[in-house]
C-alpha cells in the first residue's frame, strides 16, 4: 500500500507540473543578454516563439525569452545557454504557460 501512495503522488505531482508548462524543442539560440542589476538574463532565439501566456513583449520579431531569478538556478541556466550557443547545438525548452516576466515568456527549464 506504501508504494502504491508513493507511486499516485508521484503521479500527481508530475501531472501538476505539467499542466502548467509546455514544451518548445530544438530551439536555437541567436544572442544572449545578461548582466542585469535585476539579476534576471533574456535570450532570443532564430526559431518561432511559443507564447502560451500572450506575453505582450514577445512578439513578431522580438523573440525573446526571460529568465527569472526567482524561477530559476541563473548561473546553471546561462551556462547552458552559452554552451549551446557556443556549441551551434539546439535545445530544448519548458515555458510556462500561465505567466511572463516583465512581458516576456518565461522559461522554467532548459536541456541540452
Amino acid at each position: 500500500m506504501k508504494k502504491f501512495i508513493i507511486a499516485m503522488l508521484t503521479y500527481f505531482c508530475a501531472t501538476a507540473s505539467q499542466a502548467t508548462t509546455i514544451s518548445q524543442h530544438n530551439v536555437e539560440i541567436n544572442r544572449i543578454y545578461t548582466g542585469y542589476k535585476t539579476g534576471e538574463d533574456y535570450f532570443s532565439i532564430i526559431n518561432e516563439v511559443v507564447n502560451p501566456s500572450g506575453c505582450q513583449n514577445t512578439v513578431g520579431s522580438h523573440r525573446l525569452y526571460s529568465l527569472n531569478p526567482d524561477d530559476n538556478d541563473m548561473s546553471s541556466a546561462l551556462t547552458s545557454l552559452v554552451a549551446a550557443k557556443s556549441l551551434g547545438v539546439t535545445i530544448d525548452l519548458q515555458l510556462f504557460k500561465d505567466s511572463c516576466y516583465s512581458g516576456y515568456v518565461k522559461v522554467r527549464r532548459i536541456a541540452f
